[in-house]
C-alpha cells in the first residue's frame, strides 16, 4: 500500500492525520467555482453554506447521478462556513471598509505632502455634472 501524504491537524500529539487528497478536491472545487464565476464565498452567511450543503447532502443520498461530486461540494461548504465562523477571512464588506480606510489615508498623506486635496475621479466628474467644478482651484 502506498504511503498517503498528510496534513497533520493536531500538533500537540501528531496523531491526527488528514489526506492531502482530501485537500486537494476541496481545491479543485474551489477552482472550478473560480473559473464558472462563483466567487464572493466569503460574503455570504456561514448558514447559506450550511444550507447549500445540506442540498447537497440531499442530493448525494438520494440522487447521486449528476455530475457534481455532492459529498465534496457539501464538505466545500461546510469548510467555507467554519472559515467564515471561526473569522479565518474577512467578510465582503469588512474588505471594502478597509479599502475605503486605506484610500482616505492615502489621501491624508497625500495632502500632508503636497497640500493639495486629492479630488477622486468620479468625484470630479460629479461636480463637473453639476456645474460646481472650478480646475485646479478645487483642489
Amino acid at each position: 500500500m502506498a504511503m498517503q501524504k498528510t496534513v497533520k491537524l493536531n500538533v500537540s500529539t501528531g496523531t491526527d492525520l488528514w489526506p492531502y487528497q482530501v485537500i486537494d478536491e476541496i481545491q479543485k472545487v474551489m477552482e472550478q467555482g473560480a473559473r464558472d464565476g462563483k466567487t464572493g464565498w466569503e460574503g455570504e452567511y456561514s448558514s447559506t453554506h450550511i444550507h447549500k450543503a445540506e442540498d447537497h447532502l440531499t442530493k448525494y443520498f438520494h440522487d447521486n447521478s449528476g455530475e457534481e461530486d455532492n459529498l465534496t461540494h457539501a464538505f466545500t461548504r461546510i469548510m467555507m462556513a467554519v472559515a467564515i465562523e471561526r473569522g479565518y477571512v474577512k467578510a465582503a464588506d469588512e474588505r471594502a471598509v478597509d479599502d475605503e480606510f486605506a484610500r482616505r489615508d492615502r489621501e491624508k498623506e497625500e495632502f500632508i505632502r503636497t497640500g493639495k486635496r486629492t479630488i477622486r475621479p468620479e468625484r470630479k466628474e460629479a461636480m463637473k455634472r453639476a456645474g460646481t467644478w472650478r480646475g485646479d482651484k478645487n483642489a
